[in-house]
């Protein structure tokens, strides 16, 4: 595997960023689908019975009846959710500002 500084030679700043913006995706993208799940499940054991949760509303929200504590359920992967995206962008920032720093020093 090729560290960041020898590709960061290779290919410029401009292609470094983009190829961490594409690695930031897949990150998100795991995340995503880690939550999804979790979710589908608790979603498609609902107990709403009703004629609009046929197909696919019967793996979305809408099979949840209201005030069910499976709710509870959604509110947290959108905290975990909103945590991950927040550390992802924080954790790309201070990587990308420190080489940003160096290419623009000429190091």
């Amino acid at each position: 595997m090729i560290s960041d500084e020898a590709l960061l030679k290779c290919v410029g700043l401009d292609s470094y960023v983009f190829l961490r913006f594409l690695r930031f995706g897949v990150l998100l993208s795991l995340s995503t689908t880690l939550a999804a799940f979790l979710l589908i499940p608790t979603y498609a054991t609902g107990d709403n019975d009703d004629d609009g949760t046929d197909g696919f509303n019967a793996i979305t929200i809408a099979n949840v009846e209201a005030n069910a504590s499976r709710l509870w359920a959604s509110l947290l992967v959108v905290f975990i959710e909103t945590f991950t995206v927040c550390f992802l962008l924080w954790r790309e920032w201070e990587h990308l500002s420190v080489h940003r720093e160096k290419w623009m020093a000429g190091s």
